[in-house]
């Protein structure tokens, strides 16, 4: 998980990640983690489903930056 390399810039803040395998969750803790579905252009009905879930964690969460490996679900979500 290629953003845990930022973790220590973000020491004294509230941190959520988001990823598509619960695998690193032991990597993450404690923060939060969220796991979404996994889907690209190749397979665009499952883009269905990552857009609601990624959508529910960013209601539920609220969050106040969004930071991005460049996948599709943040793509149109942080651009706001």
């Amino acid at each position: 998980m290629q953003m845990r390399r930022l973790a220590a810039a973000f020491a004294e803040l509230e941190v959520h990640y988001v990823c598509t395998s619960s695998d690193v969750a032991a990597e993450v803790a404690p923060a939060p983690l969220s796991v979404v579905p996994d889907a690209n252009l190749k397979q665009k009905a499952a883009l269905i489903p990552l857009a609601i879930k990624t959508l529910w964690v960013v209601l539920r969460t609220r969050p106040h930056f969004v930071l991005s490996t460049g996948a599709a679900p943040v793509f149109r979500l942080a651009i706001r």
